[in-house]
């Protein structure tokens, strides 16, 4: 009894201290209403030294969501926005953050239809709480066991909703509860055997379901039976669309996808048009690294969404120039027209594969800062200062002044127009808001002697570093951990064994990644940065460990790739587990979901952070190195 008064108590606690933090308006909102909240974070974990940013999660009657970042403005401590909500919502789920700080406590919204909570909303909230998206997107807490709780309260209301949500409802059970999920998935494998009908859509699920209990043996027999019945049916595309976009030869992917247009038909079909784009952009892409203007232009064009054509126009401009100086008339032209495009494209419809008019136009504002940009490049390099500062002011305007290279674009443009005030005043707060490049550091270090400033510019740039370097330290102090990291043993491209035992006394950086894998490979040229800040270090050890795969030839293709980039990375190749073939050993040791996925360790043998994901900004990723070490060296 007493146990329980406790429970009740926290509970209620944790309710009031949610509700101090927002308020809701209406309190008790219904579908298609808007949804108006206040939130004060002064009672939470966040970083009010930083802006606060929202982030919506919402779904709908058929168990479909959407992310949405949500504007707030500021106002006397709090921090008030808005949520659109149409007829077919079931439920929100908001989530505030600063920098890199999320608030963990749960903000669910459950809308209701006809005075009553329909059971999609016990659905969306089952799966935000059981699945481990709420925890990626929002930072609450995963419990299978509730989100279990609440699946069966909503099947309980509508039975059919089961029909929409069943892959889920299985995962968690079986996550929550190993014995009956595997009763309850073999139980509906056999219900569909029995059926007789073996479908494409019935031997899709028995896979799925034999995924969830990583029968991995099983999986892949249903795999090869459902490509052998249906060889143009869903799954036969995907595995073909996954050797596609593993290829990096241009003319090979050229011939690969031509014919998968072909075989799957996909320009006759206008539910497959977006297909068919996608394999026409990659093919383009390909004729951007080699530079062939006649191939790239026939690929891109033949692209029928138009919204996506600038950025790939973008691609080609940028890499011309990445690898040429000055520029030419070709290049002027491409990226002229593509900002022809984005003007044209303001004046149309919304296509309808954007879900809303908001993030049509983002596209788009997103897509017109990048080639305003490159333009602005260009401008710069044809000495038309006015004009590129001009274009550069569209490009950060457009970004919502957060791109830490864009701006440093601006200083040097600023610079060339021999504007060193406006110049010096815009270095002076990237670099005391943590955002500064070393090139940004060193126009500033010019602009300090220019405008005759007093004193040291290095020391003037180490005092502003210093308060920007607390508040990280701050943020990422309260990420630590402090958990035993599984021993490993591995060989890297040199054949050298490398194992963990051997580093002790050592931080080490563990980065899992993969050569397919595209966060992965933005972050490596900052990571590539703080590897080089920290070479001369014997105590800090980088390695990146390749995982997730299994291609013919596959040290071979990631030397390759490390090569072309000139990394001189220690890349570890995770094997397969002797004891289980289905899986990657460090990679299931270290239970990782998602990658790149770093693993931070003392040299005690604990990891002390465990990042997923990463930004791809190298500054951002050189500074969160530097904290992370500088807070195992402290502790």
């Amino acid at each position: 009894m007493k146990i329980s008064f406790i429970i009740s108590l926290l509970l209620l606690n944790i309710f009031l201290v949610n509700a101090q933090a927002i308020k809701y308006s209406p309190e008790n909102p219904k579908s298609g209403d808007t949804i108006k909240f206040s939130y004060n974070p002064t009672s939470t974990n966040l970083n009010l030294d930083f802006e606060i940013e929202c982030l919506s999660v919402s779904f709908t009657t058929d168990f479909t969501s959407k992310n949405k970042k949500i504007p707030l403005s500021e106002k006397d401590g709090l921090w008030i926005g808005e949520v659109i909500t149409t007829e077919n919502t079931t439920f929100v789920a908001l989530g505030f953050s600063s920098k890199e700080l999320k608030d963990k406590s749960e903000y669910f919204i459950k809308l209701t239809s006809n005075n009553q909570i329909p059971a999609q909303a016990y659905l969306s909230e089952g799966y935000l709480v059981g699945s481990g998206r709420g925890n990626a997107l929002l930072g609450i807490e995963t419990d299978t066991k509730r989100a279990l709780g609440l699946y069966e309260k909503a099947y309980s209301i509508d039975s059919n909703t089961r029909n929409i949500s069943e892959n889920s409802y299985y995962t968690i059970l079986y996550k929550a509860d190993k014995i009956r999920g595997k009763n309850e998935i073999d139980s509906k494998i056999n219900q569909i055997n029995k059926s007789g009908t073996n479908s494409e859509e019935d031997l899709l699920t028995i896979r799925s379901l034999y995924t969830i209990q990583n029968d991995k043996v099983a999986a892949d027999s249903i795999t090869q039976l459902i490509i052998k019945n249906n060889p143009t049916g869903v799954l036969a595309y995907k595995s073909d669309l996954n050797s596609f976009i593993r290829l990096s030869d241009p003319s090979q992917a050229e011939d690969f996808g031509l014919k998968m247009i072909s075989k799957y038909k996909l320009e006759e079909n206008p539910k497959s048009s977006q297909d068919a784009d996608m394999i026409y952009s990659f093919i383009a892409e390909k004729y951007v690294i080699t530079n062939d203007y006649p191939n790239f232009i026939k690929y891109a064009d033949l692209v029928k969404n138009k919204a996506s054509v600038p950025l790939l126009y973008n691609k080609f401009v940028t890499n011309w120039l990445n690898n040429n100086d000055g520029t030419n008339d070709q290049i002027i032209e491409l990226t002229q027209n593509g900002l022809k495009i984005i003007n044209e494209l303001k004046t149309q419809p919304r296509p309808a594969q954007y879900p809303s008019d908001e993030i049509y136009i983002s596209s788009l504002e997103n897509a017109e800062s990048a080639l305003s940009d490159t333009y602005a490049n260009i401008e710069n390099r044809l000495n038309n200062f006015k004009e590129a500062v001009s274009y550069q002011e569209r490009a950060l305007a457009l970004s919502k002044d957060k791109n830490i290279v864009l701006k440093e674009h601006y200083v040097t443009y600023l610079m060339n127009d021999k504007n060193y005030q406006k110049a010096y005043s815009l270095a002076e707060e990237s670099i005391k808001t943590g955002l500064a490049s070393d090139s940004l550091k060193n126009n500033f270090e010019r602009l300090f002697k220019i405008l005759n400033k007093e004193g040291s510019a290095k020391e003037y740039i180490s005092n502003l570093e210093s308060n920007s370097d607390e508040k990280l330290l701050s943020i990422w102090k309260t990420k630590m951990i402090n958990e035993p990291a599984p021993s490993f043993e591995a060989k890297n491209l040199k054949g050298e064994v490398v194992k963990l035992s051997d580093l002790k006394g050592k931080i080490v950086i563990l980065d899992f990644w993969a050569t397919w894998c595209g966060p992965c490979k933005k972050s490596f040229p900052g990571m590539n940065k703080a590897r080089i800040k920290y070479a001369n270090n014997p105590n800090v050890v980088f390695l990146f460990v390749n995982t997730w795969e299994d291609m013919k030839d596959r040290e071979k293709v990631v030397a390759d790739f490390i090569a072309k980039n000139n990394y001189d990375f220690n890349v570890l190749i995770d094997k397969k587990s002797q004891n289980d073939p289905s899986k990657f050993q460090m990679v299931n040791d270290y239970q990782v979901k998602a990658i790149p996925n770093k693993f931070i360790i003392d040299g005690r043998g604990n990891i002390r952070f465990n990042i997923t994901g990463s930004s791809a900004s190298e500054v951002d990723i050189v500074n969160e190195i530097d904290a992370m070490i500088n807070l195992i060296l402290k502790d």
